[in-house]
């Protein structure tokens, strides 16, 4: 039901967000109200359930955070491709105090890098079918080609408050390697940083080893032409590999060390910050519910996430909505009289 409403509706609510925020406050209240009927419905809540405790249980962030996270989201692509919209700043900023561009810079001021430091789009002039590029499969422990082949894992982990580092192991040379990013890189990025040190430490060994490479494909280019042959595959976490679950314990140990390694914060990375920053915004509404009903939630799950709290499995769902309605009550009497229709 939640992913038919996230299909169907919420497509068509987030639709025009960057745009539909800078409208009257009673055409929003409109479209809340539609948010807020659905997650009654999936978790099975009385009329009279609080909907700050219901848009908690479901993972869905108040609609107004989806719309400022929307109108950020157009704001990078617009500047990535020289948009004249930022041209006619000024203009907007002149007429009217709650525009699209006024909001944003509300919110990117508060981020270590602003949209108009990162770096634009770039368009190869050759076509991804011409481009050379190496193939990625998924590694199976048990196919005897990766027996005889020199082992590399690679890891990135990413706190809460933004701390990134990196990691690879060498199980062939018991080499552990990790080291900290600065702060507020995407996980991908992080993830990229990582597969691009361990393959310049392959490039050390070889006859290419003089020259620095800038990005991951270079480096791979650059060992194919040594005679080193790479291949990148996935690897499944926590399934008991040794190598893996060795550069996943270095990565996360490597977040307490201080940060060596910087590189330039592109759009992407910008996305994933104002992300969290708004995840953040609906912490700090979420840690100061305005009902009982909320605050009862609240005790019982007292972090926001993007990803509902109930299981995806329907005879568990079932069992939690039918006692759902004891956790969100916004009486202690209703909830006396739900648990009592529960237990029989």
């Amino acid at each position: 039901m939640l992913q038919i409403y996230q299909a169907l509706i919420r497509s068509k609510l987030d639709y025009g967000g960057e745009l539909i925020e800078s409208a009257s406050i009673t055409e929003k209240k409109r479209l809340d109200k539609i948010q807020a009927q659905v997650p009654r419905i999936v978790v099975g809540a009385p009329k009279d359930t609080a909907t700050e405790a219901l848009l908690r249980e479901t993972g869905e962030m108040p609609l107004y955070l989806r719309r400022n996270l929307a109108s950020v989201k157009h704001y990078i692509r617009c500047y990535e491709v020289n948009s004249d919209l930022l041209a006619e700043k000024e203009e907007w900023l002149k007429h009217a105090k709650q525009c699209f561009l006024s909001r944003v810079e509300s919110m990117t001021n508060t981020l270590d890098h602003n949209p108009s430091s990162g770096e634009k789009l770039s368009i190869s002039k050759y076509p991804p079918w011409k481009a050379l590029l190496p193939e990625v499969t998924t590694y199976t422990p048990n196919d005897l080609k990766w027996q005889k082949v020199f082992h590399i894992y690679t890891d990135a982990a990413k706190s809460k408050d933004g701390r990134c580092a990196v990691a690879f192991v060498v199980p062939e040379k018991e080499i552990v390697e990790q080291k900290r990013l600065v702060d507020g890189f995407a996980t991908a990025k992080s993830e990229l940083a990582a597969i691009h040190l361990a393959a310049l430490q392959i490039l050390t060994s070889t006859k290419d080893n003089n020259i620095v490479k800038t990005s991951t494909v270079d480096t791979w280019r650059a060992l194919s032409r040594a005679g080193t042959t790479v291949s990148f595959s996935w690897v499944k976490g926590h399934i008991g590999i040794s190598g893996n679950e060795q550069a996943d314990r270095a990565a996360k140990n490597g977040l307490e060390l201080e940060p060596e390694l910087s590189f330039r914060k592109d759009t992407n990375d910008i996305r994933e910050n104002v992300e969290d920053l708004l995840l953040k915004k609906w912490q700090g509404l979420w840690d100061k519910p305005k009902t009982e009903c909320g605050r009862f939630t609240h005790r019982h799950s007292p972090d926001v996430s993007r990803l509902a709290s109930f299981s995806a499995n329907q005879e568990a769902r079932f069992s939690i909505n039918q006692s759902r309605s004891v956790l969100i009550a916004d009486s202690p009497r209703h909830a006396a009289t739900k648990l009592s229709s529960v237990q029989t």
